[in-house]
């Protein structure tokens, strides 16, 4: 079944992804299963602290979901995270690691 879920993201990407909504699915494949070298690109996040980030309404299944909330990724240091026990933690942590 389809899930919706908030997520904060660069407007740039929020944008591609109300157009081609497919790609949430290749997008969480990517990030769970990557390999050591892909961590390297990712660990730059050249998108984040320079587009504006906006709040959207995700469409995933729960599968997808549960594989971008369970798999661990620690963000470099210029991301920067409210504690987990902030009600917005998890939507932006998806965000990051989508």
């Amino acid at each position: 079944g389809s899930h919706r879920t908030r997520l904060f993201l660069p407007k740039g990407i929020a944008h591609l992804l109300q157009l081609r909504p497919q790609l949430v699915s290749a997008a969480v494949r990517c990030f769970y299963l990557r390999e050591p070298q892909d961590l390297k690109a990712a660990s730059k996040m050249a998108r984040f602290g320079k587009d504006p980030v906006v709040c959207r309404r995700v469409a995933m299944s729960r599968c997808l979901l549960a594989q971008l909330t369970k798999q661990q990724f620690f963000p470099p240091k210029h991301v920067v995270l409210p504690p987990p026990s902030h009600p917005l933690f998890n939507a932006k942590e998806r965000g990051m690691k989508l």
